[in-house]
């Protein structure tokens, strides 16, 4: 009994999901009808040169495959197959974009337990010490980049603090005089100096290529200065990270891209087409990765050897 009212609940959290995500996408199509009009939008993204194309998605291509990469270093220790793995890590970040309300998350503990046997504690684990490698970079590079304008010349300081908060906070971890299981995990994906080092480069280069390609984009089809692209990149991707979101992010992508650009001055109509523009090559880019990740998979299922026929 106990056991039909959870799965009732949990239907129903899904259900209404979704339909919070539904409603924050209708709201992004009366935006852009009423700010821009999708006319406007439909030319703007026409007038996107392959040459500037040739540029952006192998850009998002190598930030997919660095994740990929990056999980890889974090299961290091685990006797699978790397092409496992790197299928797991393309799909997962494939369902975390497309899918609301940080559904996606769910993709990396159960395919790990499921293709991989790794225990959800572990993978939950390395999911959150991910996370954190991302808010510590994106952070970084918003103070690097608009530091001067919103700090003044305080903003070296807070980039130092940014930059040795995380470090201190791997190694007093592993000093615990307690050694629980989720510390020993967190010990063993963070393993030595020379492991951290490498998985926090990844994650630098996870973001560096992919804002920076949305970042070319966005200069290559309006007047956005190259700082004020960066942020606003940044932001609208990281916003994928908020508990709420519309589906494949959309209305929280293109909120995270206007708002910072509003600040600085920009009107809302010369920007809010750029986001949708941005938007959607970064969504057909992340599909198409999302199928090589689930054909990763399959052709390593297909190679698996069988017995003798009788």
């Amino acid at each position: 009994m106990t056991r039909v009212i959870i799965d009732k609940c949990a239907r129903r959290r899904t259900i209404a999901r979704f339909l919070v995500a539904t409603a924050i996408s209708v709201i992004l199509v009366y935006w852009v009808y009423a700010v821009v009009g999708w006319v406007g939008v439909k030319d703007l993204v026409l007038s996107v040169r392959p040459t500037t194309l040739l540029v952006v998605v192998p850009g998002i291509v190598l930030s997919h495959i660095l994740r990929a990469l990056r999980l890889v270093l974090c299961y290091r220790d685990l006797s699978n197959s790397i092409r496992d793995i790197a299928g797991i890590g393309i799909i997962h970040n494939c369902l975390n974009y497309w899918l609301p309300m940080r559904m996606g998350e769910l993709v990396l503990p159960v395919l790990s337990r499921s293709r991989l046997g790794i225990g959800y504690t572990e993978s939950i684990v390395t999911l959150v010490y991910i996370r954190v490698l991302d808010v510590h970079v994106l952070l970084m590079l918003v103070v690097f980049f608009v530091g001067d304008t919103l700090l003044a010349k305080h903003y070296y300081w807070l980039s130092l603090g940014c930059l040795a908060s995380l470090p201190v906070l791997l190694f007093s971890i592993r000093v615990l005089p307690v050694r629980s299981r989720i510390v020993r995990r967190v010990d063993e994906i963070v393993g030595h100096a020379g492991y951290w080092l490498a998985t926090y480069l990844v994650t630098l280069g996870v973001w560096v290529s992919k804002i920076g390609a949305l970042g070319y984009l966005a200069r290559a089809i309006s007047d956005i200065e190259f700082n004020h692209a960066w942020v606003a990149t940044i932001v609208a991707d990281a916003s994928s990270m908020s508990p709420i979101t519309g589906l494949a992010n959309a209305g929280t992508f293109e909120a995270g891209f206007v708002l910072p650009l509003m600040l600085f001055g920009y009107d809302q109509g010369a920007t809010l087409g750029v986001a949708v523009a941005l938007h959607l090559v970064l969504g057909v880019v992340s599909l198409l990765m999302g199928v090589a990740g689930i054909v990763m998979l399959y052709n390593r299922l297909q190679r698996t050897p069988q017995g003798p026929v009788a």
